[in-house]
């Protein structure tokens, strides 16, 4: 089955009047400001300031030129031996993504050095927006053709034809294009999860290096003007990828290791918290039923010695008044009886009867009333 080739017309500039646009440039200009408004969005969700970040937009946009310039100059050294005036004209193009990346990373670095910030913290921050400036500058180079594919085995309708050849051939360009995309739907979904600082930038370089690799293998090699340089069959750029991809893996291990670490170690401070916790409980439960046992146990006895001193005093009154009452009545008949014992006897009975010193006192007093009554007697007789 045969396809037709996407009617394709390779746009290099844009007119307005005595103004005009180069279309690599216009892109890449929207990639950057798509980027920013990411970055600036996903600060304020890891608490960094706005002024970090237009600094470092700033820092990466200069280095990134300067970076992805200095590498095509190295790899095609030859289209500006003759005149090399002609590597300060950017606007004709010419650029290596690459290169770009890493003078990017380095201005990074340096910045953050300077400033005393957190360099995983701030490239996890630029991250999502630089996979969104992936896929917007790489829709410049696939308008301008910058990158000739190679030849197609199967007629794909999104195919193109160059000028001057008639085979169908792949688009780099787009397909580049079409992974960043995809990788900053990734990054997007995972900046939450990722927690750690420096694993959603360690995802982002894995995933463009080994993207990268692969799909350079649908550059041009059969036209000799169009393609990049090989070493034993690679191009610079995908040994470049290869490094990345295995810098980035080993990070994220080293990362993820020491995030584990962390979650043990505070498992571990959570498990020994929770077993003093309940020892401490456990006391306390023991000391309070002693408490609350001896409370008990005191209640009792406070209110049980009323109830027993209470019977006591009474009963105590109860045989003190009988005893009173007794007393009295014993006394009582004593004195009725003891006048009419004394009337024949002459007093005999209340001698008996009464206290000790009370006895001398009786003895005395019949003595005092027998001389009384001798005498009586005799004056009586002597009448």
């Amino acid at each position: 089955m045969n396809f037709l080739p996407l009617p394709f017309t390779k746009i290099t500039e844009i007119p307005l009047g005595p103004v005009t646009i180069q279309m690599w440039g216009l892109l890449i200009a929207l990639g950057m400001i798509a980027g920013l408004i990411l970055a600036l969005k996903e600060a304020k969700r890891k608490k960094v300031s706005d002024e970090s970040v237009l600094d470092i937009f700033l820092w990466v946009v200069l280095s990134s030129m300067v970076g992805g310039r200095l590498f095509y100059v190295l790899l095609f050294w030859e289209n500006f031996a003759q005149d090399p005036a002609r590597i300060f004209k950017i606007w004709e193009g010419g650029m290596v993504f690459l290169g770009g990346f890493l003078g990017a990373i380095l201005a990074i670095w340096i910045y953050v050095g300077l400033k005393k910030l957190k360099f995983w913290k701030i490239t996890d921050v630029v991250a999502p927006g630089l996979a969104m400036g992936i896929f917007i500058g790489r829709l410049g180079c696939y308008m301008i053709g910058d990158h000739i594919g190679a030849v197609m085995d199967k007629e794909w309708f999104w195919g193109s034809v160059i000028p001057g050849d008639d085979q169908l051939r792949h688009e780099p360009s787009l397909y580049l294009s079409i992974n960043g995309l995809l990788l900053f739907i990734y990054l997007w979904s995972k900046r939450k999860s990722l927690k750690k600082d420096g694993q959603l930038s360690m995802v982002l370089f894995m995933w463009y290096g080994v993207a990268r690799f692969f799909l350079d293998f649908f550059r041009v090699e059969d036209l000799e003007k169009y393609s990049d340089p090989r070493f034993w069959g690679l191009t610079i750029s995908q040994y470049l990828s290869l490094l990345i991809a295995l810098f980035a893996l080993i990070t994220f291990h080293k990362l993820s290791g020491k995030s584990e670490n962390k979650a043990v170690a505070s498992s571990a401070k959570k498990k020994a918290t929770a077993k003093k916790a309940p020892a401490k409980k456990k006391a306390t439960a023991k000391k309070a039923p002693a408490k609350k046992k001896a409370t008990t146990k005191k209640a009792p006895a406070k209110k049980k010695a009323p109830a027993k001193k209470a019977p006591t005093k009474k009963k105590a009154t109860a045989k003190k008044a009988p005893t009173k009452k007794k007393a009295t009545a014993k006394k009582a008949p004593t004195k009725k009886k003891a006048p009419v014992k004394k009337a024949p006897t002459k007093k005999k009975a209340p001698v008996k009867k009464a206290p000790a010193k009370k006895k001398a006192t009786a003895k005395k007093a019949p003595a005092k009333k027998k001389a009384i009554a001798k005498k009586t007697s005799t004056r009586k007789t002597k009448k």
